[in-house]
């Protein structure tokens, strides 16, 4: 005679094996401890929740705030089919090894340029953001000085990555920026999904006076050459492609040349 066997199930928190005589077990997903304890944190999120938007709704009126919240777009988790490879470049004219990220089938730098030459500066002349930061250069330096097999990117290849980061988070914004940038911003949360790892870095205008001020969150931006060469609608001779991030999403500009912009890189 064979005795019937006690159904089992594995916990998907702790990983306990649970036994359940007598009982679906199809529908158990979590043992009692880790049941409650997930059941106690969604109500804190409830908690948290109504007491952030009470005050709201007394000033807009409760269909007000609700419509206002069904409204909000949020994050979709991170597509981890998407194709994302890291890896590694040595400029051959100094030794500076930089990390990169291949994304949806483009190679980028997933640091800022920071080649030393003729028409770059380093923010604020602080040695201290070379590392993080790069160099900023103007858009004659940042097409004259890529290294061998790298150029500027077009602005329909900054115009991918973008849609590609929206795409497959739902966020442009927060999934392209540095974890530990930002730190004035309240409005973003950085999440640097792909490794891509953009700093506030600022700029500096056509006078070389730097627009970045540490711990200020108007000046937390960066600001991005793109290759002008292949583009007819310039507003002037001399408006060049240039791609900003802040608080508040991407932004496209056409800015003098003699401004001194970030400088990322994709493999020719």
């Amino acid at each position: 005679m064979i005795e019937n066997q006690t159904p089992t199930i594995e916990c998907k928190s702790c990983n306990r094996k649970l036994h359940f005589p007598k009982l679906d077990v199809k529908s158990i997903k979590y043992c009692p401890y880790c049941s409650a304890r997930i059941n106690q944190s969604i109500e804190d999120i409830r908690e948290k929740i109504r007491t952030s938007v009470s005050s709201y709704v007394n000033i807009f009126g409760r269909d007000f705030v609700i419509n206002t919240i069904k409204g909000i777009e949020i994050s979709k988790p991170f597509d981890a089919k998407a194709s994302i490879i890291n890896g590694f470049f040595e400029d051959p004219r100094d030794g500076e090894l930089y990390k990169t990220v291949c994304i949806d089938g483009t190679e980028w730098l997933a640091e800022n340029f920071r080649f030393r030459c003729k028409g770059s500066l380093i923010l604020s002349d602080n040695q201290s953001n070379l590392k993080t930061k790069g160099r900023l250069y103007t858009y004659e330096a940042a097409m004259k000085y890529a290294p061998p097999g790298w150029r500027l990117p077009t602005p329909s290849e900054w115009e991918t990555l973008i849609q590609f980061a929206k795409d497959n988070t739902g966020n442009a914004t927060n999934s392209l920026m540095h974890k530990d940038s930002w730190d004035c911003t309240e409005s973003v949360e950085p999440t640097d999904d792909f490794g891509f790892g953009i700093y506030a870095a600022g700029y500096a205008d056509d006078l070389d006076d730097d627009i970045y001020i540490e711990n200020d969150s108007y000046s937390e931006l960066s600001g991005f050459w793109a290759d002008n060469s292949l583009d007819s609608n310039a507003s002037t001779p001399v408006g060049i492609n240039s791609y900003f991030i802040d608080d508040t999403g991407w932004k496209r500009y056409y800015k003098s040349k003699d401004y001194s912009l970030c400088v990322r890189l994709v493999r020719q």
